[in-house]
């Protein structure tokens, strides 16, 4: 049974999540991308912040999967869901392994898998570069 679709509270929650703080996330994360790649100078460290906004994401994300399957709430199973393809490595289909990684980068909404793909590709450019020049 679906606990977010049998729980009217549950199911509206989810909703806003999906529809709300999703569509924000992507729009936030693309600003502080915008912030970091301009140098724009804010009183605020944006990589930090561009971190925290990916790690709450992908922990609203599992626990919403967590929910909709009806699992109860287990630390290991969090961060196994948290972690996505962790769970998926050694499984004989390479493109399954590749899908459940790409789904679970998205931290929520499918549209997000490339922003999140480039977002963490462009903190590991930032990091090399910041070690190169330092």
């Amino acid at each position: 049974m679906n606990i977010i679709r049998s729980n009217e509270t549950f199911y509206t929650i989810n909703l806003i999540f999906f529809y709300v703080v999703g569509p924000l996330s992507l729009t936030f994360n693309a600003l502080l991308l915008y912030m970091i790649f301009t140098r724009t100078p804010v009183k605020f460290n944006e990589l930090s912040l561009l971190q925290a906004n990916i790690a709450i994401m992908a922990i609203i994300g599992a626990i919403s999967m967590m929910l909709s399957q009806h699992r109860s709430l287990s630390v290991s199973d969090f961060i196994a869901e948290a972690l996505g393809p962790v769970k998926y490595i050694g499984t004989p289909s390479i493109s399954s392994h590749i899908a459940y990684f790409l789904f679970w980068l998205n931290m929520c909404l499918p549209s997000l898998t490339l922003i999140n793909i480039a977002v963490i590709l462009g903190m590991f450019a930032i990091h090399v570069h910041t070690r190169k020049t330092h």
